[in-house]
């Protein structure tokens, strides 16, 4: 209190700044100005089409169950097991889920393209080419990722772990739920490694305007994760239980 006194704060000099300071409650929103600022050659995304974007890519991981749901029919069912006496190998098998899911995925994201381009005006048109080397890249690493679930799962609970568990992480870390820039660190890195995560990224980049080299890497990325699951998948795959 001495204190106060001594460097003059309640005195009447003190008080006359109250006249050189505006009040907080005659201040108006028209004093705060706001700019966007991004980096040149780039554009700002809207949230309609981020999350476009990020529904559409989680959906496609939907196709690699379904190829498993088909596969878990055809062992409970014995005609996977017939199909592999009467001459099938296991090369044949493989490759005809990996097919059957790659069309199934790239159909899927192709509607929700039109969709989405007729309805919400999201402009898959302007840089279509890129658009589809990273739709048809994500479907890869999806029908790849469809022959590994295949080659590990034999059971309809398996399946539903997947659908119901499985999908809804891969979604939440590779920012489908949330934007993942708001997540920790650690969290972030695990999003990039999952094909959501870089197809999303991707995705992005090309809406903003970025060139098509800065997305080579999730292109390379999304192809190598495709290739790994098949390699693994080939390797466990047993058409029957021994």
């Amino acid at each position: 209190m001495e204190e106060s006194v001594r460097q003059g704060i309640g005195t009447p000099n003190a008080l006359d700044l109250q006249e050189h300071v505006k009040p907080m409650s005659q201040q108006t929103f028209s004093d705060v100005n706001f700019q966007h600022i991004t980096e040149k050659g780039r554009s700002l995304i809207s949230s309609m089409e981020y999350y476009t974007i990020a529904m559409t890519v989680m959906f496609i991981l939907f196709s690699a169950g379904y190829g498993l749901e088909n596969m878990i029919s055809e062992r409970t069912h014995l005609t996977l097991s017939r199909t592999f006496v009467s001459g099938g190998n296991r090369l044949e098998i493989l490759t005809g889920k990996f097919l059957f899911t790659l069309v199934l995925s790239f159909t899927q994201i192709l509607i929700l393209f039109l969709y989405t381009f007729f309805a919400f005006s999201i402009p898959w048109n302007k840089h279509w080419l890129s658009f589809a080397i990273i739709a048809f890249s994500v479907c890869f690493a999806v029908a790849g990722l469809s022959v590994l679930l295949c080659s590990l799962v034999k059971t309809e609970k398996g399946a539903m772990v997947f659908q119901s568990l499985v999908i809804n992480l891969f979604s939440l870390l590779g920012g489908s739920f949330m934007p993942i820039y708001i997540m920790p660190k650690f969290l972030q890195d695990i999003g990039q490694l999952t094909p959501n995560g870089q197809a999303l990224k991707a995705f992005i980049l090309v809406m903003e305007g970025s060139p098509f080299h800065e997305i080579l890497s999730s292109i390379y990325m999304l192809l190598g994760f495709g290739v790994l699951c098949l390699m693994v998948g080939a390797a466990v795959f047993r058409p029957a239980e021994e």
